[in-house]
């Protein structure tokens, strides 16, 4: 074993030994970083591609194109008639302990089929590999034009690696600085592993339901909630609007109303108490008389004792007519 972070008195430290330390940190994959412009690829010619600045981890190894760079690499021309698929990879290579990356592009095999992409080495830097590519991109020819470019490569996520087992976290969830954690496996309620990504049931302070109505049937079995309990005792608007008021057709017959008068025509519904008129029409009206055209209703009211009915008419005609009028009228209930 030897010290990385500290003074020996003679130059100890290697690209392995942070290639190493970045391994760690980064993953032992391969990555553009979320920096600069992320090695965004831009046609300037049919022959011609700018790679602009970023940076790069493959195996714990750090390469960048500076802000405010770029690199530029040229493609082989197509041929009439013929598809091609070239790929820009990142090349490292050590030759002799002397290691560089460089931007690099594989030419793929002319076809007049589907093209494929050219080989590249895969090796692995940790292990003392001495060549190994990184794709970035990949580029379609179709015959003497580019057709376009497919990115290859992805963008490191800063909580790709940061990633713990249920086993792991199991006991340590904190609840408050009294209790501690709290066990993912406890059966007396709150979280358990089971529960995480599954259903809350009922016992637990769930709905035991995805959706909206299976709760309702998991809460209430499809029963009403009575009204002591601050529910309608139905389980339905029509159930409800039935349960709540009284609903009845009447008829008035027979209220005479003379020439040019304004009456109240009444109703007596034979039931005293408090009754709110909630809604009424009437179905039918017709009159008898030389004026029948001229009497007309113009409103309706409950009585303050709820016990009757009142409409009120008016005849603009020249002679006495004979009014029938059928209503229904709705009720609150008390």
């Amino acid at each position: 074993m030897k010290i990385i972070t500290g003074a020996t008195g003679q130059a100890h430290v290697n690209a392995a030994d942070d290639g190493a330390l970045y391994a760690a940190l980064f993953g032992t994959s391969q990555f553009v970083l979320p920096i600069e412009n992320q090695l965004e690829a831009e046609v300037i010619a049919t022959t011609r591609i700018r790679i602009k600045s970023g940076d790069v981890m493959v195996h714990g190894r750090h390469a960048r194109i500076p802000h405010g760079t770029y690199d530029e690499l040229t493609i082989d021309n197509g041929t009439s008639g013929y598809k091609r698929n070239d790929i820009i990879v990142c090349h490292y290579e050590e030759t002799d302990g002397i290691e560089s990356m460089v931007l690099k592009v594989l030419k793929g095999t002319p076809t007049t089929g589907a093209p494929k992409d050219p080989d590249v080495v895969e090796g692995n830097i940790l292990n003392g590999d001495s060549v190994h590519e990184f794709p970035l991109y990949r580029v379609r020819l179709n015959g003497i034009n580019l057709d376009g470019l497919d990115k290859l490569f992805s963008v490191w996520d800063a909580g790709t690696n940061h990633k713990h087992t249920m086993n792991q976290i199991d006991g340590s969830l904190p609840m408050d600085r009294v209790t501690g954690t709290l066990p993912l496996d406890r059966t007396s309620g709150g979280l358990t592993a089971s529960r995480i990504n599954g259903l809350i049931p009922i016992a637990q302070g769930g709905t035991g339901a995805a959706t909206s109505t299976d709760a309702r049937k998991n809460l209430f079995d499809n029963k009403a909630l009575p009204v002591a309990e601050g529910g309608t005792g139905v389980k339905s608007y029509e159930e409800y609007f039935y349960a709540a008021y009284y609903i009845s057709d009447y008829v008035l017959d027979n209220q005479t109303i003379a020439a040019g008068e304004s009456k109240e025509l009444t109703y007596n519904f034979g039931m005293a108490g408090p009754s709110i008129l909630a809604g009424w029409y009437l179905s039918n009206a017709t009159s008898s008389g030389k004026n029948v055209s001229n009497v007309h209703v113009y409103g309706a009211y409950i009585n303050a004792n709820g016990d009757k009915f009142v409409i009120k008419c008016i005849n603009t005609g020249s002679s006495t007519a004979k009014v029938k009028a059928t209503f229904r009228a709705f009720r609150v209930r008390y």
